[in-house]
């Protein structure tokens, strides 16, 4: 990433999410880093879900990181970016941080909570765990609508959890993760289907919940919906009982992409994602960068990618401002290739890199036990403690 050549130059980096850390981690001690985030904390997403079914101290430090041990050098200012500009932030109340160079890692639309709860402190954040684990325990049944990543991962943590409670998956597709932009080798759903239905799952595909419900946890929008009781009409004409709905499918959020708000017309597509060339540069702003889920990249949004997209972005950061090495091209992984991991709570689960499958052992050691939460903050410096 640029060799080792320094800059006394600022870059600014919008956001503090994975990639947004990624890329500041890595330029600290190379260049004056400002890292621009409203929260009080990483959200580690991957730890949210466990979180949220089992409560409990141990994956509420898990799942939210102090930005102290991220930065030697530079600086965590807390604080919205209102509008950015190539050579300024301007920061909502008017403050403004001059930078030679800017990273928009800003995210995609919103996740309802548990993936997020924006605004909210850590301590609130965790009383929201707590409530969460008490609505899923006392509901006699459940339905994940969505059978992504996500929607996967919520069902095997509940199951594992709650054995003997039953839990329906409903999906669209006609395959567990169908909807991915980068198409994954079709054993990966075909381990997960199987392993799903030992643990007492039901799945049904190629079926859509006719009407979603909304669920909302101290003022903020909810995956998780309690409807004690009730029937749910499917598309396939039947209908599914269910006292709680996780809602893993359908729109993130209301609201447009952070970025869309922050930067000039023209700069993001029609989804709101930002347009940016070969080099990750952001059309028409010299000198602004974007990395991670807000950029126009056409391939799954995953903390992993993300952080490769941070790594050509920081190399490309360094070689401008020095003129020492060559810039680089951020190259998609070929089709077939892309690589993810899928848990079904702490001891199953099922993984894919290219043409390699992981069975529950690796991917429970890989990921199921830790959450990766050492492998990720240790790449940033950071390190999960009490709050």
């Amino acid at each position: 990433m640029g060799g080792g050549a320094s800059t006394d130059k600022t870059v600014a980096i919008v956001g503090g999410g994975y990639a947004g850390t990624m890329a500041a981690h890595a330029l600290d001690g190379k260049a004056n880093v400002v890292l621009i985030e409203r929260e009080d904390a990483l959200t580690h997403s991957m730890a949210t879900l466990r979180a949220a079914t089992l409560g409990g101290t141990t994956y509420k430090e898990q799942m939210r990181v102090p930005y102290n041990g991220l930065l030697k050098r530079g600086r965590v200012v807390q604080g919205s970016a209102e509008s950015v500009t190539p050579g300024k932030v301007k920061l909502t109340g008017g403050e403004e941080i001059p930078a030679d160079y800017i990273i928009m890692a800003t995210g995609g639309r919103g996740f309802h909570f548990p993936l997020q709860a924006q605004g909210k402190t850590t301590a609130e954040y965790n009383a929201m765990l707590d409530a969460a684990r008490d609505q899923i325990a006392e509901a006699g049944s459940v339905a994940v609508v969505g059978g992504g990543p996500v929607g996967i991962e919520m069902a095997g943590e509940i199951k594992a959890a709650h054995p003997d409670k039953p839990v329906t998956v409903v999906h669209s597709g006609g395959a567990l993760l169908s909807g991915n932009v980068q198409p994954t080798d079709p054993r990966l759903s075909a381990s997960l289907l199987r392993q799903m239905e030992d643990m007492g799952i039901t799945v049904i595909l190629n079926a859509r919940m006719q009407t979603l419900p909304h669920g909302e946890s101290a003022g903020v929008s909810s995956a998780i919906c309690s409807t004690p009781g009730q029937s749910h009409s499917l598309s396939n004409g039947e209908s599914l009982k269910a006292d709680l709905v996780f809602v893993a499918a359908g729109p993130k959020s209301s609201t447009a992409p952070p970025a869309v708000a922050m930067l000039p017309v023209g700069t993001t597509d029609g989804a709101g994602f930002v347009k940016v060339n070969k080099q990750l540069q952001v059309e028409g702003m010299e000198g602004v960068y974007a990395i991670g889920d807000c950029v126009n990249v056409p391939e799954t949004k995953l903390a992993y990618s993300g952080g490769l997209q941070a790594k050509v972005v920081v190399n490309n950061v360094i070689v401008d401002a020095t003129g020492k090495g060559s810039m680089k091209d951020y190259e998609l992984l070929p089709e077939g290739k892309a690589g993810m991991l899928v848990t079904l709570g702490p001891k199953r689960g099922a993984g894919a890199f290219g043409k390699t499958q992981l069975g529950s052992f690796m991917v429970s050691n890989i990921k199921g036990k830790s959450l990766l939460t050492s492998i990720l903050m240790g790449d940033r410096g950071m390190k999960a403690v009490a709050n």
